[in-house]
């Protein structure tokens, strides 16, 4: 017991840290970690719970950034695709869904970092966003949270696209998360998928999380923009590259 308390307090540690310098990313260091100490099917809803106090802390501390109109369109989708992803959590064979996802981050982030810098005149101009096309990135992070914890990819791809600044990046995504996460929360209670045995995981991890979010704070004020999309990207990689060999 005190080895997997020490390995979920050290996971969460890490991914308080990576969230709070990158926008997202506690799941991509969080779940491989974790899941060297426990199922999967515990796994999925315990670091459901304990996403919320990173993605508020973060929140909080961009929240100046925020884009509500963008939010609501983001989760339109997702109230759709949430179920759909708990039905396929007990449902779906996983491993081709997420080998296929991992695929599709290392060639956009491979695309945005090398190839398309060399296309666009000015690489830096920012696009306009849609309702429909919210809906759909909606969609399928809801689908994706859902199921697997790993909702982020198409959020972070997005705001990538739309060339939004580090706070709105920051700020938007946090949003999405923290409504997006309390369904997903809602879910597994309604599921039984959470249950009073995770108690004494949620205990030891909560110091590792804030401990982890003051470490990545003190870090992201020494990354200028330029800097935090390059390890947007980089991280969009090692995510990619991640469910590709899982």
């Amino acid at each position: 017991m005190t080895y997997e308390l020490l390995v979920i307090a050290f996971a969460l540690f890490l991914g308080g840290a990576v969230q709070s310098i990158g926008g997202f990313g506690a799941m991509l260091v969080a779940v491989p970690l974790v899941t060297l100490v426990l199922p999967l099917q515990t796994t999925v809803p315990l670091l459901a719970m304990l996403g919320v106090p990173i993605t508020a802390v973060v929140f909080y501390s961009n929240r100046h950034g925020i884009d509500w109109l963008e939010v609501a369109r983001i989760t339109s989708g997702a109230l759709i695709g949430i179920p759909l992803g708990l039905w396929a959590l007990r449902n779906v064979d996983s491993s081709f869904i997420m080998r296929g996802l991992g695929g599709l981050l290392i060639a956009y982030s491979v695309y945005a970092l090398f190839i398309e810098p060399r296309l666009l005149a000015n690489p830096h101009k920012t696009r306009a966003s849609s309702h429909t096309l919210g809906f759909i990135v909606g969609l399928a992070s809801g689908t994706l949270g859902g199921a697997f914890n790993t909702g982020g990819p198409p959020l972070i791809i997005y705001g990538d696209w739309l060339r939004w600044p580090k706070e709105r990046f920051k700020a938007i995504i946090q949003g999405v998360f923290i409504t997006n996460g309390s369904l997903v929360i809602a879910g597994h209670i309604v599921a039984g998928n959470i249950k009073a045995t995770m108690l004494p995981y949620v205990a030891v991890a909560l110091p590792g999380i804030l401990l982890g979010l003051w470490a990545g704070h003190r870090i992201d004020r020494y990354i200028n923009p330029d800097q935090f999309r390059r390890i947007v990207l980089c991280m969009l990689a090692i995510m990619g590259t991640s469910l590709v060999l899982r």
